[in-house]
């Protein structure tokens, strides 16, 4: 469950990290490659979340959190598909 937890801090860290380097490259025509690239890792991270949650031990509760956490550090990718970063 722990590594689920990590897993979905990290999605946070990688979210922020893209936001900074939208901003450096906002200039850039290309700059959708890199949103690729965040992405992927993003939603390896997310899977693992997920992963780590249905084989995981501990409290019930506690693995509702970590899912609801998964599933919402996955859909703050949405906002860049959408088109509002």
């Amino acid at each position: 469950m722990f590594s689920g937890v990590l897993a979905c801090s990290l999605n946070l860290c990688v979210f922020w990290a893209y936001v900074v380097w939208l901003r450096s490259h906002q200039t850039d025509m290309l700059w959708w490659k890199g949103r690729d690239e965040f992405e992927l890792v993003s939603n390896f991270l997310t899977g693992f979340a997920v992963f780590a949650v249905a084989i995981g031990k501990g409290r019930e509760a506690v693995a509702g959190l970590v899912f609801f956490a998964a599933v919402t550090g996955y859909l703050i990718w949405v906002v860049g598909h959408v088109g509002v970063l």
